[in-house]
């Protein structure tokens, strides 16, 4: 069936010498995987490989046969160009840490519009942002509300459990996050924008954070891994 919808890219492999397969999540079909033959042979291919970087928002035409087989992409075309996201260098870091969550997080049978939309806001507001230091920490607990797990708010708990996913006066769990850096949890939790100056972090606390917020991750999501480049955003934002 040929069917016409909006997709993000997610994630594309290299198949045989000038194939790729593309993991790419729909507003209307959720994730689908596609097959793009002849792609990397320019002068074959009537698609670029351009338009399938990670994080390329695209209007496509595609064969969808809905068997659990690889999907094909008649047409395609951008929807929202970027300016800066595949040109910074700290932009860049941030899209393959992206790129690696959704890669992971992303099922078939989600695909809701609003989960959709966010995505979509979330990396135009990356393009445009200036300050970009926190935007990682932003887009990971914001994405958490959308997949169910969101922490469960105690006004003046001392500790959140990080199994129960709540905030408690005394833990349940042996897994949890107490004092000075329960403090930075809570700002980073609920900030509601991604801008730089609403909560300021050094190296240190961003890093630590980083790493209790990917822990959590790990303890909702099934077979979920660390991802590999939360070694490159440690070292590159001060």
């Amino acid at each position: 069936m040929i069917q016409k919808t909006h997709a993000i890219v997610i994630h594309a492999i290299k198949y045989a010498e000038s194939d790729l397969i593309v993991h790419c999540f729909t507003k209307d079909f959720g994730l689908k995987s596609y097959y793009l033959k002849g792609i990397l042979n320019t002068k074959k291919s009537k698609l670029k490989k351009s338009y399938f970087l990670p994080l390329n928002v695209l209007e496509i035409v595609a064969f969808h046969n809905n068997k659990g087989q690889l999907n094909l992409i008649k047409e395609a075309q951008i929807l929202q160009p970027y300016r800066t996201l595949h040109t910074d260098i700290f932009k860049q870091s941030i899209v393959l840490f992206i790129s690696e969550i959704l890669n992971q997080t992303l099922k078939e049978e989600l695909h809701e519009e609003q989960l959709f939309d966010f995505l979509v806001e979330s990396f135009q507001k990356l393009d445009h942002l200036n300050q970009v230091s926190n935007f990682h920490l932003n887009f990971v607990v914001n994405l958490i509300k959308y997949l169910g797990f969101a922490p469960v708010f105690e006004e003046n708990a001392k500790v959140f459990d990080m199994v129960e996913g709540k905030f408690l006066n005394q833990p349940i769990s042996t897994i949890f996050i107490e004092n000075e850096e329960l403090k930075w949890f809570v700002s980073i939790l609920y900030s509601n924008t991604y801008n730089e100056n609403e909560v300021i972090f050094n190296r240190k606390q961003r890093n630590e954070l980083l790493e209790r917020i990917i822990q959590y991750m790990g303890l909702h999501l099934p077979n979920f891994k660390k991802p590999k480049s939360i070694v490159v955003l440690k070292e590159l934002f001060d």
